[in-house]
């Protein structure tokens, strides 16, 4: 049976949508500001964050994993995902400009065949690891 888990953060980031981008998007810095991400480096071939392009992303408990970019709207969101035996993890990242600066929604959703129990043992921990980007992302943007 094919299932499907969801999760998502939302955080009001004090900042113009162009620098929330900028930040989230320079995947390079990605260990400078997020605790959930130990190392990343970008496979060779890669131009830069295209649909297609890959990287390799070290978590800490979770070991490195290569990500595929399977979504880009410049400006405003991007998706990248991996499959790891029978479940299909994919991570979203979307911008909304409020009057106030923008809304930034990460979102992780698993798939497939063993995305239920993925989801109820990794649930919680996912649920921290997108935290931790999104609080970290907040504090890069409005602390300049």
């Amino acid at each position: 049976m094919y299932h499907m888990v969801q999760i998502t953060v939302s955080v009001d980031i004090d900042a113009t949508a162009d620098r929330v981008w900028a930040a989230l998007t320079d995947v390079d810095a990605y260990p400078r500001w997020n605790r959930g991400v130990t190392r990343i480096e970008r496979v060779p071939g890669t131009r830069g964050l295209a649909p297609g392009d890959r990287v390799r992303i070290t978590q800490p408990r979770l070991g490195t994993a290569t990500w595929t970019v399977t979504r880009l709207d410049p400006g405003t969101r991007f998706d990248w995902a991996q499959t790891r035996g029978l479940v299909t993890t994919t991570a979203t990242h979307q911008i909304t400009p409020t009057g106030a600066g923008v809304r930034l929604d990460l979102g992780l959703r698993f798939e497939g065949l063993g995305a239920g129990l993925t989801g109820w043992l990794m649930g919680r921990e996912a649920r921290r690891f997108v935290a931790t980007e999104a609080d970290g992302c907040r504090a890069l943007c409005e602390g300049g």
